[in-house]
């Protein structure tokens, strides 16, 4: 697809990760919101909405259910940041009607974005994680 294939065209220049803020900041004036979808994947884009995140900003994509139960983001006081993104045009069309008619409720999330990246997605964290799966399901 397009995504992947910007991605492995861009994989060896220098400051690749900002090729999108630069982009984006010569036609952002006059848009409250850009919208960036990503594929579920840690390449480039993927890890725009992180950095995004962790500069206090929303990010709409695959906040799914399950992913959350993985991290251990259930019950109450789950932080669950992320407006999960359906695939159904209608419900996709709602969620940003419920987006722009209630921005007040972005600084919120933004502050929660951030915090959620600190804690889900330092190195250390990651790793763990990984192991932990893995060895979970490697053990007979």
């Amino acid at each position: 697809d397009l995504m992947n294939q910007i991605e492995a065209d861009t994989a060896a220049l220098v400051g690749r990760e900002y090729m999108l803020v630069e982009a984006l900041e010569k036609v952002s004036e006059g848009y409250d919101f850009i919208v960036i979808d990503c594929p579920t994947s840690l390449g480039i884009i993927a890890t725009n909405a992180l950095l995004a995140m962790a500069n206090g900003q929303c990010t709409v994509s695959g906040g799914e259910p399950e992913y959350y139960d993985f991290i251990g983001e259930t019950g109450p006081g789950a932080n669950r940041p992320i407006f999960n993104a359906p695939i159904d045009v209608d419900a996709m069309t709602a969620l940003f009607e419920q987006i722009i008619t209630h921005p007040q409720q972005l600084r919120e999330r933004g502050l929660r974005s951030r915090e959620f990246v600190v804690k889900h997605n330092s190195a250390t964290t990651v790793a763990r994680r990984f192991l932990t799966f893995w060895q979970s399901r490697l053990q007979p």
